[in-house]
């Protein structure tokens, strides 16, 4: 049968099916049929089903954020022979949001396909513009699937698969902290401005902690977030800035300290951010510097147990 469309008069179909035919049964490709009464056709078309092309695996991905709602997507196979980028836009967020983002649309999660510098399909080092598809993004926590299916100037259908990690701008962003610092300004008593950086300053992040009035360095404890600035919590002046995208702590963000205050401690900070960033930061080490105080207090004393009435 030919790849074309091919067409049929009823008559001649159901003159096919004999004097006595009453229905004409449709079987689709996947089992189901359908009846239709011969008497209400009129005419009945033919077309081949064309095969899809084929998914190529991709496994190398690179992300460039570009503010908050432009982003560069590259997607390539193992070899490099294939190679995918797309020139994002996506309502603003501190990362690559999942949705269905179109080619040639003007608003919510589109590409912008008219520069073939920043929107193409390259294979063995040709580039080719992409004249329409979509892109689809999901992700279950860290783990992202990118769905490719576009038609290339040459009118051929290109798809590709991608599953895995982003490497930068993802929702789900682990930072391992390289060093950590008190702030030389003097602070209120029991509280302590500790700033701190990855190997590469990628990263950067500076937290408020309140503490025991008494206390001389960090004290070990789960701090939470909140805007009370009471002894165990940290508060709305703390920030990071990962990626160049500045994000606030949000309520549910928790900074656990262990070891001895003054010496080597790990710091594991959960931060969440009030549009869905999350943020896990390590750190291993001794906070250097020496705190220093001013006369004011910024916490309540931490209680230690009931005070008993004296008469």
């Amino acid at each position: 049968m030919s790849n074309y469309y091919k067409t049929f008069l009823a008559a001649l179909a159901i003159g096919t099916l004999g004097a006595s035919a009453q229905t004409v049964t449709v079987v689709l490709n996947d089992g189901t049929q359908h009846a239709f009464s011969a008497e209400r056709i009129k005419e009945m078309t033919f077309k081949e089903n064309q095969p899809q092309a084929p998914q190529i695996a991709l496994t190398q991905v690179d992300v460039e954020n570009y503010g908050t709602t432009n982003v560069g997507l590259t997607l390539k196979d193992a070899y490099g022979d294939n190679e995918f980028l797309f020139d994002l836009y996506q309502p603003s967020a501190p990362y690559l949001q999942a949705g269905k983002y179109v080619v040639g649309a003007s608003e919510g999660f589109h590409i912008d396909a008219s520069n073939v510098n920043y929107t193409y399909y390259k294979s063995n080092g040709t580039a080719n513009a992409i004249k329409s598809g979509e892109v689809e993004i999901t992700n279950e926590g860290s783990v992202y699937t990118i769905l490719i299916d576009v038609t290339i100037e040459n009118g051929n259908q290109v798809r590709g698969k991608f599953i895995g990690e982003l490497n930068k701008f993802s929702q789900y962003i682990n930072v391992e902290l390289s060093a950590m610092n008190y702030n030389t300004n003097p602070q209120p008593k029991g509280s302590f401005y500790v700033k701190g950086n990855d190997t590469n300053w990628d990263s950067e992040v500076a937290f408020v902690f309140f503490a025991d009035p008494a206390a001389t360095h960090l004290p070990a404890g789960t701090y939470t977030y909140a805007e009370t600035n009471a002894a165990g919590t940290f508060n709305q002046q703390s920030y990071l800035n990962v990626n160049r995208v500045e994000l606030k702590p949000a309520t549910g963000s928790e900074i656990k300290v262990e070891g001895e205050a003054g010496k080597e401690q790990n710091i594991s900070m959960n931060i969440i951010t009030a549009d869905g960033l999350h943020v896990n930061a390590t750190f291993k080490g001794t906070i250097s510097g020496t705190p220093e105080f001013s006369g004011a207090t910024a916490a309540p004393r931490l209680k230690t147990g009931p005070v008993p009435f004296l008469k």
